[in-house]
């Protein structure tokens, strides 16, 4: 049972510190965790409408619906890790979605049928090559 309460508590510190990457402030100059700065609001087109009914049909968790979309900035969201400063808190981190051949990403939110994980999900979507493509589905943005 103490083992328990300990990994518990370190957990649970971790997790408080900013998404389990890093204990203490920064003294450097890091980008702002705050989620505004990485999306600005869309409306959903044809095209990203097209691409995520053909992925939920052959995931068959028709019918969907489509809430909220934002345009992702680029700087924010390239695809890989990104430290970030919590406001007079400790650094946190967040994982990038679009790839480095990419023009642009966005993220749509989709209601959808539900499965094992839910009925909501936030796609990541990317033009490649002059394609928009599914790069991730996630629950939060």
């Amino acid at each position: 049972m103490k083992i328990m309460k300990t990994l518990l508590v370190v957990l649970l510190t971790f997790s408080i510190a900013g998404f389990g990457y890093s204990v203490y402030k920064s003294k450097t100059s890091l980008p702002s965790c705050e989620i505004s700065s990485w999306y600005s609001p869309a409306k959903v087109n044809e095209e990203e409408k097209t691409v995520i009914t053909e992925y939920f049909t052959k995931a068959k968790l028709m019918p969907i619906s489509f809430l909220d979309a934002m345009k992702a900035n680029r700087k924010f969201m390239s695809a890989g890790w990104h430290t970030c400063t919590n406001k007079g808190s400790s650094n946190g981190g967040y994982e990038g979605f679009i790839p480095t051949n990419a023009t642009e990403g966005f993220l749509v939110g989709v209601h959808h049928k539900t499965d094992l994980y839910g009925s909501f999900n936030y796609m990541q979507l990317a033009r490649v090559d002059g394609q928009l493509v599914v790069v991730g589905v996630v629950t939060s943005p």
